[in-house]
């Protein structure tokens, strides 16, 4: 037996809970090894286009290489062009993300098979907000989920594993507290 097939049979819904739950442990005991910093690059292209470079993620001091573009604008009716998501698109997408990969981690830990999970999510838009009306808030209120599971365990179980990961994705934690935004312009 070689160690891919050793790996592969510890493997529960693709993930090696095994080797997760180490990485886990170690941060918890090394809180410095557990900071990280998340950095994003955002250039105007053209228009209301706009692409976004991923960069390196440090972990604690050690660059974990990576190398992605995330292309964003606006439809055509708010002056873009249509060519990529919007924005808001990109962060209902990143919210969904983070939880996926919390439910998907937390079954596994569980022993649970996951069959398929979908999350849908909304939100309303007031555009007045953007176009200058002070009286509307810019962004959102409410962003409503629909989480959709098929797999093994009951319904108790799956009830259980979403509210831990409601209370540890960063994400949903970063949408639904305060989280202070420090922004310098420079120009020139």
């Amino acid at each position: 037996m070689t160690a891919d097939t050793k790996t592969l049979e510890r493997l529960t819904n693709g993930i090696d809970v095994e080797r997760v739950d180490a990485v886990g442990e170690a941060l918890l005991q090394d809180p410095q090894q557990a900071r990280m910093q998340v950095r994003v690059t955002s250039t105007w292209d053209q228009g209301m286009r706009s692409t976004t470079k991923v960069q390196p993620l440090d972990a604690h001091g050690a660059p974990l290489p990576r190398s992605f573009n995330l292309q964003s604008d606006e439809p055509d009716q708010l002056g873009g062009s249509g060519s990529g998501p919007t924005p808001f698109d990109l962060l209902l997408a990143a919210l969904n993300s983070c939880m996926l990969v919390g439910y998907a981690y937390r079954a596994s830990q569980a022993g649970l098979q996951i069959r398929k999970i979908t999350i849908e999510a909304d939100c309303d838009l007031d555009m007045r907000g953007f176009f200058g009306d002070a009286t509307v808030p810019p962004g959102c209120r409410v962003v409503r989920q629909m989480v959709k599971i098929e797999g093994d365990g009951t319904a108790a179980d799956w009830l259980q594993i979403h509210r831990k990961v409601q209370s540890t994705s960063p994400i949903y934690h970063s949408l639904t507290n305060p989280v202070r935004v420090e922004t310098t312009l420079e120009v020139g």
